[in-house]
């Protein structure tokens, strides 16, 4: 793997050539030092592409944080990093500038990947991550060159989810996403939910989903050592309710709290696990409001997250966002019985009272039931993790990997046709 920033005037890279073909990503994101859905899903289907023999090169932001993913075995992998604003003192002053800081660094990004691949580019198809921010150089790259072929990754409600960061911008985000949708070649909906979306936008698109590593987690042991006081947990005969996702209160947390205090008032014996990164502090103190915080357990962001599975008696999904939920087909993979909303997000992979539980969004006590008649019933929750599991298989990387290329198949015949 080649990391590298490529300077103005530098000459076209041409990747060797393999017979498979040159793919380009672009990801306004520090990948690979987060983790997040999509740098997940780019890292994941990197592996298998480039096993497959496909030379890719990601742009990125470059980040002062250290690598999440471990990309030293990608050996067709250039990893061009951006220049960005992501200094350890941009968080803080992001919020002072009521996100401003954010845009500029976002603009900035635009500007200098654009300059890059102008100096840079020697054709292959672009797979830009997000519609707002991570697809317009790659459609500026493509005036005027009718060979450049660009497909656009949706995950969810892309304009909705930045808004929620500034909602002065909504309008203006809800035009920039509809248009730059418009000019993609192909469209990527990473679940049905989101082609729903897309639909109702008018914009077609082809389902390339979320993924999970299936032998990964339906082979895990909770055996080793950051699992420690969990299984010390389970030997004192707590159930263990667990959800994997960033502490956000879109993701559900606060909901999970709610039930918590239901689980305890009713005199069950539990513990709720947060596996994820977040505001801990924000939640640790709503668990102490409601007087569960000796029930709730912040094991913070884990590599791991297979042997956190593995210990778990029910996994909980709760997203109010959109798109095939990643976490959940990691808990389905591993053979858990999941509790979920009954919203599009989830009834993509859940059937009701077969591969899992599905409660009408937002109802708390609904949830609490469903959870307290899971942690009674071992014989429920191995017959819905069963057939979860099944489920799951259908999603392993290697399966996604190649939906990916052959929505890209067409795309990138075209693009021969118009170079010839």
């Amino acid at each position: 793997m080649q990391s590298n920033e490529a300077p103005s005037g530098t000459p076209a890279y041409s990747p060797p050539d393999t017979g498979k073909g040159h793919l380009t990503f672009i990801i306004f994101s520090s990948f690979p030092s987060y983790s997040g859905g999509r740098e997940n899903w780019l890292f994941n289907v990197l592996q298998r592409l480039d096993r497959q023999g496909y030379e890719t090169t990601v742009y990125a932001c470059q980040s002062p944080e250290p690598p999440f993913h471990d990309l030293s075995s990608l050996e067709r992998l250039r990893l061009v990093q951006v220049p960005a604003l992501r200094a350890g003192w941009f968080r803080i002053a992001n919020r002072l500038t009521l996100n401003l800081l954010f845009w500029l660094d976002a603009y900035l990004f635009v500007r200098r990947t654009r300059g890059q691949l102008l100096a840079e580019w020697d054709g292959g198809t672009i797979v830009a991550m997000n519609p707002i921010i991570d697809v317009c150089p790659a459609l500026q790259l493509k005036r005027g060159r009718p060979h450049v072929r660009v497909a656009c990754s949706v995950r969810g409600r892309p304009a909705w989810e930045l808004s929620l960061r500034s909602p002065w911008a909504r309008p203006l985000l809800r035009r920039l996403e509809r248009r730059t949708l418009e000019q993609a070649d192909v469209v990527l909906a990473n679940g049905l939910d989101t082609q729903a979306y897309l639909e109702g936008l008018g914009i077609p698109s082809v389902v390339v989903p979320n993924g999970v590593d299936f032998a990964r987690f339906a082979g895990a042991v909770g055996d080793v050592p950051e699992t420690e006081h969990l299984r010390q947990m389970r030997a004192a005969g707590t159930g263990i309710i667990m959800m994997v996702a960033t502490l956000r209160a879109v993701k559900g947390t606060y909901a999970l709290l709610e039930a918590a205090r239901r689980l305890k008032e009713a005199g069950r014996q539990f513990a709720i696990v947060f596996v994820g990164k977040g505001e801990q502090q924000r939640f640790r103190r709503k668990a102490g409001a409601l007087g569960v915080d000796d029930s709730v357990w912040f094991a913070g962001e884990q590599r791991n997250v297979p042997a956190f599975l593995a210990l778990a008696d029910v996994s909980v999904n709760l997203s109010g966002g959109g798109g095939m939920p990643m976490a959940t087909l990691e808990s389905m993979a591993a053979g858990k019985a999941v509790v979920a909303w009954d919203t599009p997000v989830y009834t993509q992979l859940i059937e009701h009272g077969r591969s899992g539980l599905l409660v009408r969004e937002g109802d708390g006590e609904a949830l609490s039931q469903q959870l307290s008649r899971l942690l009674d019933d071992p014989d429920l929750r191995e017959s819905l993790g069963r057939a979860a599991q099944a489920r799951a298989r259908d999603y392993d990387w290697s399966a996604v990997t190649e939906s990916l290329l052959g929505a890209l198949q067409a795309v990138g015949a075209g693009a021969e046709r118009d170079r010839r």
